[in-house]
């Protein structure tokens, strides 16, 4: 069973509320996709790129198959009235273990998560049998499969699974 060390679930916390106080509109998501490179880089991916797109890709493993892919967007829709927020869309309180944010849950979240998923394989030291590949796309609000499609037709990246980190309300 993989269980996050609390200076684990600290550092993800963290992460987590960095992306959320950094606003990332569709096409804005430079700044975002620095910190989700960083973080990458920082908990041991075995490779960290971003590509002609912006979309990041962080790679666990040796490339060969079977792929995996953890697929989450980076940008986030617009904020629309800021008076209509009870709270600072880009504040990332933490309320009665609740983060409240924009992009907090549609995909934020998601990011942080599959990124310290990612750690607890790397912590764990058993190499892969293929390999997970981590992927920020950009653009996903406007264009949704613009960032996939680079990934696969101009990156070469043909996965055998794809995993969607996007909000669902637990329903598959």
């Amino acid at each position: 069973m993989f269980i996050f060390s609390p200076e684990d679930r600290e550092a993800m916390i963290t992460f987590l509320q960095e992306l959320v106080r950094t606003p990332s509109p569709s096409t804005q998501e430079e700044k975002v996709a620095q910190l989700l490179a960083a973080e990458m880089e920082r908990v041991g991916f075995d490779e960290v790129r971003v590509d002609r797109i912006g979309n990041v890709v962080g790679r666990v493993g040796d490339g060969r198959k079977p792929v995996l892919i953890y697929n989450g967007h980076m940008d986030t829709v617009g904020i629309g009235d800021p008076t209509a927020w009870s709270r600072d869309p880009f504040g990332a309180e933490i309320e009665g273990g609740v983060l409240y944010g924009r992009g907090a849950c549609d995909m934020k979240g998601g990011l942080a998560a599959m990124v310290y998923g990612a750690k607890l394989l790397i912590d764990a030291g058993t190499p892969l049998p293929g390999t997970l590949y981590v992927v920020g796309v950009v653009q996903e609000e406007p264009c949704e499969g613009l960032g996939m499609r680079v990934l696969m037709e101009e990156e070469g990246i043909w996965p055998d699974y794809v995993v969607l980190g996007e909000a669902t309300d637990l329903q598959l």
